[in-house]
């Protein structure tokens, strides 16, 4: 972060199969967060509650952070689709979907009590 302003982001991670993920952030040589989620742990493990990894990243102002994620996926290969968003454009990525997925459930409800409909009468 070049700039003189406190920076935060969010990070996706939209592989929902993966066993482990382990999610470390590092600012000259110390360890700021370490989060442990995934498949084989509770949902409540995860630190944003999503359908999809999302971790946060904090960079303060003139400040340098690594990030290394450690996945563990068993003998599976692994395909990981990754977003950086700011926290307003994942607000608004999020109702994106919610709203479209909501469509479709609704078009999917319909449909099933019209065809329950047709087979009672």
């Amino acid at each position: 972060n070049d700039s003189d302003e406190y920076k935060r982001y969010l990070m996706e991670m939209q592989n929902l199969h993966t066993n482990v993920v382990t999610f470390y952030q590092f600012q000259q040589d110390s360890l700021l967060q370490n989060i442990e989620t995934g498949d084989i742990f509770p949902f409540s493990n995860r630190p944003i509650y999503s359908r999809n990894f999302v971790f946060e990243i904090k960079i303060p102002a003139k400040q340098k952070q690594t990030i290394f994620l450690y996945l563990d996926n068993g003998f599976e290969s692994i395909s990981l689709p990754l977003f950086i968003y700011t926290p307003k454009a994942y607000v608004k990525s999020e109702s994106i979907f919610l709203i479209l997925f909501s469509l479709l459930s609704g078009v999917l409800f319909i449909m099933a009590i019209i065809g329950m409909y047709i087979y009672i009468e």
